[in-house]
């Protein structure tokens, strides 16, 4: 084995992830092999550290492989910081991650309602009429796509701050029926 490459545990060990990830990488086109041992190893530079390192840092921030591919790829065809790119995929991650906040503030605020809900009789339910007369768990269709219905913005603000560590912390919980 040549001195100045890794073996990919070596890789994989530098730049703290598993072997397998190194693989997915190398399959995906975002890490390449400078070469293999005579027994089939593949061995890689090691800048590839760097390249492995940031790669890992990515998917922290839960960027798509395919995203990381494009910000690498257009690192390697001559843009000298492609970080305009990855600010915009940053910033669209915070818009999923707005979005996904309010719709579990939406789902937070049906299931207490729900919760809230006192049916006088349970005789003319097919299963349990907590349920089946909970219209706010009714989804809107919108060009046949099934979207969770919003939370106003005044309930979403009064639900700010709120401990979050238990549902008994809030006061929230289902009264035993």
């Amino acid at each position: 084995m040549r001195t100045d490459t890794l073996t990919i545990g070596r890789l994989a060990a530098s730049a703290g992830v598993t072997r397998k990830a190194i693989r997915v990488w190398v399959d995906r086109g975002m890490l390449t092999a400078r070469g293999h041992t005579t027994t089939g190893y593949q061995l890689f530079a090691p800048e590839m550290v760097d390249l492995a390192v940031f790669i890992r840092r990515a998917r922290a921030l839960r960027l798509s492989l395919t995203q990381i591919k494009a910000v690498l790829h257009a690192k390697r065809d001559g843009a000298n910081s492609p970080c305009e790119d990855v600010r915009r995929l940053l910033q669209a991650r915070i818009v999923d991650i707005d979005t996904t906040i309010a719709d579990l503030l939406a789902l937070r605020a049906t299931l207490d309602a729900a919760c809230a809900e006192r049916p006088a009789t349970d005789g003319e339910a097919a299963v349990c009429p907590i349920i089946e007369r909970s219209a706010s768990l009714e989804r809107t269709t919108r060009g046949g796509q099934q979207q969770p219905i919003r939370v106003p913005p005044e309930t979403a603000s009064s639900m700010r701050g709120r401990p979050n560590s238990s549902a008994s912390a809030t006061g929230t919980t289902c009264p035993p029926g």
